[in-house]
């Protein structure tokens, strides 16, 4: 098979199938093993009695196997104007419902993004199918008229489709808890291709057109689908029963896309084991999964009067005839109306490229209207894209390995030129012998030093949960190792501007600056530096000291005893 055969073949979704063509099959097996038996019984001339009984029973399975063909054909050209959006809101729960509840949840699975294992396929392959097939119904649906006999009931009115598909969405999320099949439709009404179709969204009452952004805003991706998680929890919070009930039916891209972020965080890289704070942020979204699929006290929530009353209380839509009472265990709904089931996985299925040529045939691009854009990755798998956006992210961030041994020889011949020209830039000119032979060393000694915290660093891993480890290459291991050699040996030969002799400080007067001596290499460090005033400077210039200054009174007795003793001495 070729490659784009098995690409074509991913882009198909499977479907379950529909319980009225398994009944109809056993009933053309029945139907032939009774016209068989009659057959036999005619040709051995059994009794009377047993012939008309293999008559009877070969009526009975024909008559079924009509009826079950007629119940085919009947919603073979229908809409979905047939049925009630409670009807339909309700079949849609039902087969999410069924097809949720044979996933398994497992951690090492989930962890993996492995949607084939944990059976979560089934449920996001018939996503996709309503989606496409949805907007398919709605792009014919823009170009039927009354006059068109073929398709019960007439329409009459080209915004009836939208309203009427509005009206299930709200109450799948609102009344079902199935935010997978309403996830499907608001991203089959969001699609460009008819979006375009002014024809559609002419006449929608203003409620419809209010309704639909409200509902648009459950599903917006900001702050990591954080209206949806809101959501979820008030919902779990409300209806949590017994361990064997199915409380909600959750969207699948919202949980793999905070899987995908705990893995990208807090694993390692070289392998799939996550740190203590990743692994209890995983385990919160497997315990989500697990209590919509089965209940019970996962979430740490405990269920009173008032939230039972809050769960059951009705819902009422415009133009449905009686409320919905929501039901607390949606394993109730399965099956569901059977020629309803029927009808739902049996419509065409076109992919992205042909529902754009679709929409062009209803109305061709105006002058002003850009091109549909479509690319051929996006009629692909939603898993298969996913999980090769996450391996190309793993293989970018990698630690680069040490060299093997086979290629030691290749490596050693490409690097050793690149090692030599930094060797050279970086080394100081040769002044002694012995300035060489440390040198030399003392390369030896870090590269076998750093060699062996890269082995190391390998080995062990951290688990840090913000950056990966961070392992030099060999060009950073050379440069490492030159800047290591150069540094001492170039420290007492470097330029006297460059060297740091200190703080600076202010020369005082009278004092003459002070050299170091080049043998004495440690400064001597004679504190900060202190303004200079005039007293200061007056006061080291006389040295001695005169005593204190004399006051006036002190002055004229100091006069009067010189006075006395000039008299006495002159006597």
């Amino acid at each position: 098979m070729t490659n784009s055969n098995t690409r074509r073949r991913k882009c198909i979704p499977l479907v379950p199938i529909s319980p009225l063509v398994k009944a109809s099959i056993q009933a053309k097996q029945a139907y032939s093993e009774a016209t068989e038996k009659l057959s036999q019984a005619k040709q051995q001339k059994q009794h009377v009695d047993s012939l008309r009984r293999l008559a009877e029973d070969t009526k009975l399975e024909r008559r079924r196997m009509e009826t079950l063909e007629h119940d085919m054909e009947s919603v073979a050209f229908a809409t979905a104007l047939n049925w009630d959006p409670n009807v339909l809101a309700k079949q849609v729960a039902a087969v999410n419902c069924q097809l949720f509840q044979r996933a398994i949840l497992d951690k090492r699975w989930l962890c993996h993004l492995d949607k084939s294992r944990t059976r979560l396929d089934g449920l996001d392959d018939f996503g996709r199918y309503l989606t496409h097939n949805l907007a398919h119904q709605l792009i014919v649906g823009s170009e039927l008229t009354p006059a068109s006999s073929v398709v019960p009931p007439f329409v009459n009115q080209h915004h009836q489709l939208i309203t009427h598909w509005v009206q299930v969405a709200y109450l799948l999320v609102h009344a079902y808890r199935d935010f997978s099949g309403f996830a499907a439709i608001m991203k089959a009404l969001a699609f460009p291709e008819v979006r375009r179709l002014r024809k559609l969204w002419r006449g929608c009452p203003a409620r419809t057109r209010d309704m639909y952004n409200d509902l648009l805003h459950l599903v917006s991706p900001s702050n990591g689908y954080q209206a949806y998680h809101t959501w979820l929890k008030n919902t779990l919070d409300l209806f949590q029963q017994s361990s064997s009930a199915t409380l909600v039916i959750p969207w699948l891209l919202p949980h793999f896309a905070s899987i995908r972020s705990i893995i990208k965080e807090y694993a390692a890289v070289t392998s799939a084991v996550l740190s203590a704070p990743g692994a209890r942020k995983l385990a919160k979204v497997v315990d989500c999964l697990n209590t919509c699929q089965q209940g019970g006290l996962v979430m740490g929530t405990t269920t009173t009067e008032t939230g039972r009353h809050v769960s059951l209380k009705p819902v009422h839509v415009e133009g449905l005839r009686s409320t919905i009472v929501p039901p607390t265990d949606l394993n109730r709904l399965v099956p569901g109306d059977l020629v309803v089931y029927h009808w739902l996985v049996s419509r065409a299925y076109l992919d992205k490229q042909q529902l754009v040529q679709e929409s062009l045939e209803v109305k061709p691009l105006a002058k002003d209207e850009l091109p549909l854009a479509y690319d051929e990755e996006e009629e692909e798998d939603e898993d298969f894209m996913f999980e090769q956006e996450f391996h190309i992210e793993i293989e970018s961030t990698t630690t680069p390995q040490p060299p093997s041994a086979s290629n030691s020889d290749e490596d050693t011949k490409d690097i050793t030129p690149e090692k030599q020209q930094q060797l050279k830039a970086n080394d100081p000119p040769e002044t002694k012998a012995t300035s060489t032979t440390t040198a030399t060393t003392t390369t030896n000694d870090s590269s076998s030093s750093t060699q062996s915290a890269t082995s190391t660093a390998i080995k062990k891993s951290r688990l840090s949960p913000t950056a990966p480890e961070f392992v030099p290459s060999n060009k950073t291991l050379v440069s490492s190792s030159t800047a290591a050699i150069a540094t001492p040996t170039t420290s007492s030969e470097e330029d006297p501007e460059e060297q740091w002799h200190g703080y600076m400080y202010y020369e005082r007067k009278g004092e003459t600056k002070t050299t170091i001596s080049d043998d004495d290499e440690d400064e001597i460090w004679n504190g900060y530096p202190s303004p200079s005033t005039q007293s200061e400077e007056s006061s080291e210039e006389e040295e001695e000291w005169k005593g204190y200054t004399a006051y006036k009174m002190e002055q004229d007795w100091k006069q009067e005893i010189n006075h006395k003793h000039h008299d006495g001495w002159q006597v």
